[in-house]
């Protein structure tokens, strides 16, 4: 499926890949005990289809899945602190793109915002900041309607 899926959305991905000039790809990351069900992430299935060199964020919190949670309010409190940001991987300054199979409520792109903001935060203290040029762009293959029409912006 990945293959197949990889071959769907190729020029697109490579398009905006171009056009929005990014530095650095991420991948969101499944949990380790769902890692150890299907054996696979989807999402990196399709990156390494697509021969991306992509980053991988490690996901610290077995979290419920989300498409059985319906609450917003539910779905971000079940993925705050999921996720941590490698001490090796700079964001400053780079236009990052983050790959997700599925947005229903953005809450776990939030969450990924937000760990690398932290992270580049962090990386910053002391520091003069120059670095507020980083950009993060989200592609991803299936969207709830409410997220295009209400949100527009995770």
């Amino acid at each position: 499926m990945a293959k197949l899926i990889a071959e769907l959305i190729k020029d697109e991905f490579y398009y905006v890949l171009k056009r929005e000039k990014i530095d650095i790809v991420v991948s969101v990351p499944i949990s380790r005990k769902r890692k150890n069900e299907r054996g696979y992430n989807q999402v990196d299935e399709i990156l390494n289809c697509l021969k991306v060199n992509y980053v991988q964020i490690e996901r610290v919190k077995n979290t419920k899945k989300m498409a059985e949670i319906l609450d917003e309010e539910e779905r971000n409190k079940n993925i705050k602190g999921a996720f941590r940001i490698s001490g090796n991987v700079d964001f400053r300054g780079k236009n990052v793109l983050i790959l997700d199979d599925i947005v229903t409520t953005g809450a776990t792109l939030r969450e990924i915002k937000n760990s690398i903001l932290k992270q580049f935060k962090n990386k910053n203290i002391g520091k003069e900041n120059n670095n507020n040029n980083m950009r993060i762009v989200v592609f991803c293959l299936a969207t709830a309607r409410e997220i295009k029409v209400n949100r527009g912006e995770i």
